[in-house]
């Protein structure tokens, strides 16, 4: 159908299903076309960055309020699933005790401040840049145990959708509050950002969905190979390139998992 709601003449663009799975910027170039993120949505994004600029520490704190709101996320912040987390001269200072974690804790301070980061590196970046796209796709590539990074902390994928799910609501009605955006701007930013929300998160579930796993060198084959060598996690994932002009190519880590 084309936008009128007429039915369209134009014949479909081909997709190459293989290269989907073999050729990150290939599938990442294809995902955005599908969900039509260009050039109005990146500047509806960086022209929202004076609102929501000053809004990143509360939105950064009901990140953390929500992840502890679930015992099997907060886990995720206790000494045993941090082992190898460099919190530098505090490493002591992890909390091994549930019950005992609370969110002043080191390690989620740390996890903060990466938060805080990537958020004000979306309202930043240059969208152009193929390191911004590596940038994206090392956040999700982090979250997950394989024999390439240090950390051995590995997020399982259900929590990962579930957050993108609830931040998608929160940052949606946060916008909406805000009075000093009149409805139009609103409707822009608000689609801007539920598309590269969406965006990021498919950056996540490459690395954990099954899907082209009978490809040759493709992301799903290396998992599924994994999988049945017995090692259902540490084949996962391949490494992708790291961003050779971004400092900090971490700073997207929600849960805090270091290369």
């Amino acid at each position: 159908m084309s936008a009128n709601g007429a039915p369209s003449t134009a014949a479909p663009r081909h997709v190459d299903r293989e290269k989907l799975y073999t050729d990150a910027m290939y599938r990442h170039q294809y995902v955005t076309a599908f969900i039509d993120f260009g050039d109005a949505d990146v500047a509806a994004i960086k022209a929202s960055a004076k609102y929501i600029g000053p809004l990143v520490p509360a939105i950064v704190d009901a990140v953390y309020d929500r992840l502890f709101s679930f015992d099997i996320t907060k886990a995720h912040f206790t000494k045993k699933q941090n082992e190898q987390f460099n919190v530098t001269e505090s490493r002591d200072k992890i909390v091994d005790d549930l019950p005992k974690l609370n969110l002043e804790a080191d390690a989620v301070a740390i996890r903060k401040s990466h938060l805080t980061g990537y958020l004000k590196k979306l309202v930043t970046a240059d969208y152009a840049d193929p390191a911004f796209f590596a940038y994206l796709d090392r956040v999700g590539w982090i979250h997950l145990k394989n024999p390439a990074k240090k950390s051995t902390i590995n997020v399982e994928y259900v929590h990962i959708n579930a957050l993108f799910g609830w931040l998608h609501g929160f940052v949606a009605s946060t916008v909406a509050k805000i009075d000093e955006i009149d409805n139009e701007t609103k409707a822009a930013v608000l689609g801007a950002w539920s598309k590269l929300l969406w965006i990021q998160n498919d950056l996540f579930a490459k690395y954990y969905v099954r899907d082209g796993e009978e490809i040759p060198d493709s992301v799903s084959e290396k998992a599924a190979a994994a999988f049945h060598s017995g090692d259902a996690v540490s084949g996962r994932a391949t490494t992708p390139e790291k961003p050779k002009t971004i400092v900090g190519s971490l700073l997207g880590s929600i849960w805090g998992s270091s290369a």
